[in-house]
């Protein structure tokens, strides 16, 4: 008989719900952008009806399921079930996730993480990082976030918010402010969370034909498929952010390298898709600084797993994670 579990990726603009099995495959997937409308117990309660749906289109009952995995962004006790911060969705500072999707759901077993060590519990399973039992998987979008392999195993540290790497500061004299309230962190600098503010910079002493004005643009801001289609039209200042990212997270690789010489550094997110030899430059500023310190090859590769990966992972923390 076949062993299903179920994985939930909460975002802060999709909740997706997926049933897979202990071979990766997904034989039911569900969606709904209504949550970010509800408070916590609505969310849960949207929650524990994709669950049942999806169940329905595998042809299996809630109690056939091993459990239940659920990704979210932000810190998560996850020893406790605990949601102890989130900024993708209103409320849910403290929130006994596990205790109240369970009890929606017959009492079935959960278990909570946050989304990139289900990201990165993804790419170690099925993905980029399958042969590396020592390896850091990095997501680099809207923030900029890590899982962390270490023996095989996911490493969450005392609280189980080990991985946060988007907070660590690297320009300390930066006027740059990011979400935590620190200013000059990798998030603030190498993300797309200020990209407004990076690009008015760099106006200021490049030409650009870059639409700045906020109401230019969905949502208000700038994103980075905004910033490739400047950079294809030669845009100096789009390019130039292109340069500078690229170099901040080749930083950012050679302190993760210093920290966990990991076997392999898994890249995703969605400024992996970023041209103009952005991996390339990033990787080069790698190995620069790396120089003779580097004793052994380390793999630097691209997630292969894509948009699905934070379901899969959520579902086969189960397994073994």
């Amino acid at each position: 008989m076949t062993t299903y579990c179920c994985g939930i990726d909460i975002g802060g603009t999709k909740m997706a719900v997926g049933i897979v099995t202990p071979e990766g495959e997904t034989v039911a997937l569900c969606s709904t952008g209504d949550h970010v409308r509800h408070d916590e117990s609505g969310v849960m309660d949207l929650a524990a009806d994709l669950v049942r749906q999806a169940c329905a289109e595998a042809g299996i009952a809630v109690s056939d399921l091993t459990g239940v995995g659920v990704g979210m962004a932000g810190h998560m006790r996850s020893r406790d079930g605990i949601v102890l911060f989130t900024s993708n969705l209103d409320g849910f500072a403290g929130y006994p996730l596990t205790r109240e999707l369970s009890s929606r759901l017959g009492g079935i077993r959960i278990i909570l993480e946050n989304d990139a060590n289900c990201q990165a519990w993804a790419e170690y399973r099925y993905g980029a990082g399958m042969g590396h039992d020592d390896m850091v998987f990095v997501t680099v979008s809207t923030g900029i976030g890590a899982g962390i392999i270490i023996n095989g195993r996911l490493y969450r540290g005392r609280t189980g918010t080990a991985g946060e790497i988007g907070h660590t500061i690297v320009e300390p004299n930066s006027d740059i402010a990011c979400t935590c309230g620190n200013k000059g962190c990798f998030m603030a600098l190498a993300s797309t969370l200020n990209l407004d503010n990076i690009a008015r910079q760099k106006s200021q002493r490049l030409p650009t034909r870059m639409f700045l004005n906020p109401n230019a643009h969905p949502g208000g801001r700038l994103d980075g498929r905004h910033i490739m289609a400047h950079a294809r039209d030669g845009d100096a200042v789009a390019l130039a952010i292109i340069n500078e990212y690229a170099d901040y997270l080749g930083i950012m690789l050679y302190n993760i390298f210093q920290i966990f010489n990991p076997s392999a550094i898994i890249l995703g997110g969605g400024l992996m898709n970023w041209e103009f030899g952005y991996f390339e430059r990033m990787q080069d500023k790698f190995t620069a600084l790396a120089g003779d310190m580097l004793h052994d090859p380390m793999t630097v590769a691209k997630a292969s797993i894509g948009a699905g990966s934070g379901v899969l992972g959520a579902a086969s923390l189960l397994l073994d994670g």
